[in-house]
């Protein structure tokens, strides 16, 4: 009998403390902001990476809305936003695109205008030019896709697959010796 009272008694006191934990959350969920994810991707048949001291050219960028994204019709449009990560890691950004609002979207974006939007005249070997999606809201709410404090947002949804690959937060460009 000694066997059955020891188990029933720790699940009791189990019980009677996972009954009078508090129920609140960690986050006041009335502030919480929902969003749309937005996958960001090299276009088909775009550079894979842009050369060393050269700004002729453009990157092209595929903006869609995966399928499982559910209910998207809070958004009024999205942003394009060039974020350039230096050889020191230092991050400037900028929007090169506005008003995107229809989906899937392709966005062919100056490589001059860009880097001249960022306040540099060329790319330099080593940097890495990043487009990602900053998500504004028909309530006029932005929801940045990159942040200096934050870094890249939506990354936990690396593992959604979309087009037949992984769910993409960022177009990378990669800035490659000339050839």
């Amino acid at each position: 009998m000694k066997k059955i009272y020891l188990p029933a008694l720790v699940a009791a006191a189990a019980l009677y403390a996972a009954a009078s934990c508090r129920k609140e959350l960690p986050y006041p969920i009335d502030e919480v902001k929902r969003g749309v994810l937005i996958d960001v991707s090299p276009a088909p048949g775009a550079a894979d990476v842009i050369l060393h001291g050269q700004t002729a050219g453009s990157c092209k960028v595929k903006l869609t809305i995966p399928e499982h994204q559910g209910d998207y019709s809070m958004l009024r449009h999205a942003q394009l936003l060039a974020v350039l990560i230096d050889t020191l890691g230092a991050a400037a950004a900028h929007v090169v695109a506005d008003g995107v609002a229809d989906f899937p979207a392709e966005i062919d974006v100056s490589i001059a205008e860009t880097y001249g939007k960022l306040g540099r005249a060329t790319p330099v070997q080593g940097e890495t030019l990043c487009f990602t999606a900053n998500v504004v809201l028909k309530n006029g709410d932005l929801i940045p896709g990159w942040s200096e404090h934050t870094g890249f947002n939506n990354q936990a949804f690396g593992g959604w697959k979309t087009d037949g690959r992984a769910y993409s937060y960022c177009a990378r460009y990669p800035v490659a010796p000339p050839r």
